[in-house]
Parts: structure tokens; sequence; C-alpha cells
């Protein structure tokens, strides 16, 4: 940025917006900003804070920065942090002119308590009313000129699908700005246990006094069924399995369309030039290897849609309740809940998703078994196997297979926590406070372009690692006879090959070749990468069968081992043998993406690495139990 752009930005007057979690605040934001909105991490941390400027229909020259919601001005989260940051520490406050508090008018008392402290604390501040569309529905009124004289500063009431709402704050905005200093002006010492019961009080009865009646009795009917010990429970995993069902159903056909569109841009490729070194890297290579990372992308994008679904319509905090009591006798509690279920798509965003626990011991345990839960990435290897196992049986036994491994995933993560935490020095438990939301409808335009923004953070997370790894894989199995026209031939003849039969020992005591183990090795770059690996040392081509998967199982019933002397050996995928690789794929961290993004989270290598060597060495180590064991 130029000298001139500094100090041009430095002379736009700058609007801080804060408020608790799910208040509107961001919604709002994406309201009042154009398209120039920006996410940026704070210096030092991994927590977002977005900025952007009033949109241009608005005529006026204003900065917004859109803070992590907070309960109070005490930090006890990195969200709160950043936050109590840039209201007193930060030194771009000089720049700043104006409070934006946020306050969902449905839980009013005790939002606005945030803002009390902020008014006491001498910001100039503007109350924002959110959700003031719900009130509007139950005919519930606000005394609105009674509240500003109350709080002693401005109050607006905002329809966020209201137009002349939206212009009335930013008319309010900008005069305030011209007017007002950002403080804090005063040196008050922030609220004690006492205050904060004094002020609730208070806040209670005028609430009594300017509501018309009160908003939360349909949600607390609602909640009656959802929050209930046994009927919740069993419409938590109604919704659950719904979720991840649809995960399938839905991103089936576009996963097949991203296959396709990839494989016959390969192939367009790679016939400019059959002949060419450069068309095989570019069709075989790089395009491959985009294309294998990119057709789980629709899955990931849909687990975020749903996601933001559950979010904004208010059932996702429930629903984090409800695991709450049984999380935290595993040493973790319900915000641990969104970065788990986040992680059955991917563990990249799942861990992102994990900066929200404010307890470091809950962090540290919830960011250590996320690997373990069942990543979308399983699913090829998973599939291939249970195909193997129920060769011809219903689909409906594949599916229940399939859930049980689900189930597996998160006892496995359980009990990994359940240890852990007996070794770490830290036993309390956080308090587990989480706002209840009204319940409404999902404003869709705002869910997915929240899913647009968090698809692309994983996309540019994860895809470049994946992609490196995959051109790596595909330049050993080319090299260093890439002349040779016999794909199988040259395979054979490749750097891969070669290490595969020098690893071949390695693999062998959990029942695998040297085939079986190049799987295992290319599966490190991605999972789903296996599959593709055993077509290819199997020789499996579309000249071999019409149906490349059916042509792989019938394969595999039949693969033997090659003995010292060359001669045929006994069976490869054995029941033994395919468990034994079952239990490896459960376990095993293969995903490089993964270990990169916890070394960010943990903040150090150290415990990134620990992470990637254990799990690992427990992997083969059970591998190697079960096949012995079962032999």
């Amino acid at each position: 940025m130029s000298s001139n752009s500094k100090i041009i930005e430095k002379n736009i007057p700058s609007v801080l917006m804060i408020g608790s979690p799910n208040a509107g605040k961001s919604t709002l934001f994406n309201k009042l900003t154009d398209k120039s909105a920006k996410t940026t991490n704070y210096p030092g941390t991994t927590v977002d804070y977005t900025t952007g400027y009033a949109g241009s229909n608005f005529n006026v020259k204003i900065k917004f920065l859109d803070t992590p919601g907070i309960y109070s001005l005490h930090p006890k989260t990195a969200e709160e942090e950043i936050t109590h940051q840039l209201l007193f520490k930060n030194t771009e406050n000089q720049s700043k002119n104006l409070i934006l508090s946020v306050v969902d008018s449905t839980q009013f008392v005790r939002q606005v308590l945030i803002t009390q402290q902020l008014i006491e604390q001498g910001f100039s501040v503007i109350v924002v009313l959110s959700m003031v569309d719900i009130l509007e529905k139950n005919n519930i009124t606000i005394n609105v000129k009674a509240l500003s004289e109350k709080l002693k500063c401005p109050v607006v009431p905002v329809n966020i699908n209201n137009d002349a709402d939206i212009k009335v704050l930013i008319n309010q905005l900008h005069h305030q700005t011209i007017n007002s200093n950002l403080g804090p002006t005063q040196k008050k010492a922030l609220w004690k246990e006492e205050d904060y019961f004094n002020n609730f009080s208070r806040f209670q009865k005028i609430e009594k006094n300017l509501f018309s009646s009160s908003v939360k009795n349909y949600s607390a009917n609602i909640d009656k069924y959802l929050l209930h010990p046994i009927l919740g429970l069993v419409f938590f995993i109604s919704i659950m399995t719904l979720l991840f069902a649809s995960i399938f159903w839905i991103a089936t056909p576009l996963i097949d369309s991203i296959d396709l569109l990839f494989a016959n841009l390969g192939e367009f490729i790679v016939q400019i030039s059959p002949d060419s070194l450069w068309t095989a890297f570019l069709g075989e290579g790089l395009i491959s290897g985009v294309g294998a990372f990119m057709v789980f992308v629709p899955q990931i994008a849909i687990l975020f849609l749903g996601l933001g679904l559950l979010e904004d319509s208010g059932y996702l905090a429930r629903a984090s309740s409800l695991v709450d009591k049984p999380l935290s006798k595993l040493g973790m509690n319900g915000r641990s809940f969104v970065p788990i279920l986040s992680s059955m798509a991917c563990a990249v965003p799942a861990m992102m998703a994990a900066r929200t626990i404010p307890n470091k011991k809950e962090k540290f345990l919830t960011l250590f078994i996320l690997p373990l839960m069942t990543c979308s990435a399983r699913i090829p290897v998973y599939a291939l196997i249970i195909s193997f196992l129920f060769f011809g049986e219903s689909v409906f036994l594949a599916g229940f297979i399939l859930a049980l491994l689900y189930f597996s995933g998160l006892v496995i993560g359980g009990l990994t926590a359940s240890i852990i935490n007996r070794f770490l020095s830290q036993k309390q438990n956080s308090f587990f406070i989480m706002e209840l939301p009204s319940y409404k409808l999902p404003n869709f335009k705002k869910v997915v372009k929240q899913m647009l923004i968090r698809t692309n953070s994983f996309i540019k997370n994860a895809g470049p690692i994946i992609l490196v790894l995959s051109i790596i894989i595909w330049g050993a199995s080319t090299f260093p006879n890439y002349k040779i026209k016999n794909t199988n031939e040259r395979f054979h003849k490749s750097y891969a090959a070669q290490v595969g039969k020098v690893i071949e020992p390695i693999f062998k005591p959990m029942g695998a070749d040297w085939r079986v183990g190049l799987g295992i090795l290319s599966s490190f770059a991605a999972r789903e990468v296996f599959v593709s690996t055993l077509a290819s040392v199997f020789n499996i081509t579309e000249e071999h069968d019409t149906d490349i998967h059916q042509s792989l199982l019938s394969t595999m019933k039949t693969a033997r081992f090659t003995n010292a002397d060359g001669s045929v050996g006994k069976l490869i995928f054995t029941l033994p043998s395919v468990l034994a690789l079952l239990i490896f794929f459960m376990i095993a961290l293969q995903c490089m993406a993964t270990v990169s993004i916890a070394k960010n989270e943990f903040g150090n290598w150290k415990v990134a690495l620990i992470q990637l060597f254990s799990f690992n060495i427990v992997a083969y180590v059970l591998a190697v139990i079960t096949y012995q064991g079962l032999s």
C-alpha cells in the first residue's frame, strides 16, 4: 500500500463492531460493507477478524472492523483476547471513532451487559438491536426512545432485511463518527461478579418495562423436546445422520462430474502429444493431482453448508450443550463438538474450528484426537475394503458397516482423549457457557457466503500440499524408465517400485506385499490415492474390464505373494490381512496437510510430530497384532 493510500485510509472514520456470538453482528457487517471485505489474522494469533468499507451505495466513507464474538470484557478465550486488544491496547485505536454494539433483541438482558460495560469505560457507542423481525412476528414492541435514555446512547433497531433500517443506521453512524472519538476516556475498573448480578437484575426490570412481552416462549417450548435428555439425543442422532447422509447423496453427482471433467482434461492433454514427457506430466501428474483433491471439495462444501444452516437456525448451539456432559468425562466439553463434527469431512478445517476452545487442555485434547475421526478421504479405502469383505451382500449391510466405522472413530478418539487426560497437569475442566439463540429460519444467502469462504480456505490450506505430493508420486512412478510404453512394465521398473520392494519387509508382518506397501506409502499424500495406486500396481485398466472397481476386487481375491525363489506364494488379501489394513487406516495419520495445520494450531512442530509418529506407530503395531493374531 502506498503512503498516500495509508494517509487516506487513516482519515476514514472507523467503527469497531462488538457483540456476543450469534448476535447477528457478522450478518450486519455483510450488509453494511461491499465486496472488499478482508479477513485478517490478528498479529501473533490464529484468530480472524474482518475489515470492510461501507457499501458504495451509501455514499459515506466508513471502515468497519467485525471483531470475534465475546461474552464479556474479561477475556477468557482467544477471540475475547483479540477483541480486548483491539479495544484497549491496539495503537490503531487512534484512527477509530466509534463502537457499534450489536445486541440480539431476543437475548437482550444478557447481551446488553457488554454494551453497558463499554459505555462505562467511556467509549462512544451506538447500540444496534438485531433480530427485531422476530419480535415483530411475535407482536412485540420496544420503547426505543426510553431505552436510549436509560443507556444514555443512541439505539437503532434493525431488521436486516429492511433497507430503510440500514439507511437509518448508516446516517446515525455518519453523524456520530464526525462528532466523536473512540475512548476509553475513563479508567473505570472492569466489572466484578457482583456488578454482573446487579446489572443483570437492572436490565431485567428494563426489559420488563420497555418490551411489550416475553420473546422466549416459543423457543422454550421447542427446547422442551430438543434439549430433553432422551428425546434430545434421538433428535440429535437423527439430524446428524441426515446431515452425513446428505453429504454423500448430494455430493455423488458433483464428485462424478468433477472426476469426469479432470479425467477428460488429463486425457485430452496427453493426447496432444502422447510421446511427450511434458504432456504426461501435465495430464497424469498435475491435472490428475488436482482432480484427486478437487473431487472431495463438494463433500466439504456440503458439510459446511449443512453446519451453517444448523448454526443459523439456532440448533447447533443446542447440540453442543447436549454432548457437553459425555465430552466433559473425557476432558473436553461441548465446544469440542463442532470441530469433531467438522473432522468427519476433513481434519484441516476442523482443527481451525478448534480455535474457539478457550481452555488449553480441552483445546489440546480436541486437536489431538481430530485426525482419528472418519474423514471423507478414508471413504474410498473403506468402500474398497467393505466391498471385498462383503462382496455381493446387501448395500444396507455395507452401509451399516460404514456407520460402525464412523462410530469406531469416535470411540477410538474418546479413549485416546481419556488416556491423555490422565497425564495432563490441568485436571479442572472449564465451564461450558453457550448462548442459546432463538430459533429462526436460516439466512440462506449468508450461509452460502460463509460456506464459500470456508471452502476456499480449505482449498488454500490443503490443496498445495496434496498437489505437490501427488506430483512427486507421479515422478517416482514414471522415472527412470519413462520411455517404456507399457504402463505396467514402466511402473515395475520405476523408483516407486524399487522403493516398494525395499520396504516390503516392513509391511509383510501386517500381511501386505510390496505392492500393497507402496499403496500405503502413496496414501501419505492422500488416503484416497491408495485405491488408485492398487489399481495401477495390479495393472487394472479400462481395457482389463469395463468396471475398474469390480476388476480390482476380483484381482484382490486372487493376488498372491511372490516367494524369494520366484514361485507363487499364499493369498495377499485374506480376512486377517484386510482387517489389519482396515485398522491401520482407521488410526494412521497420513494427511500431511493435517500435520501442517496441526503445527500452526499447537504452536510448534513438537506436538504435531508426536501426533504424526505416535498415531502411525500405534496403527502399525495394532495392524501387525491383528494379522498375526488371526492368521
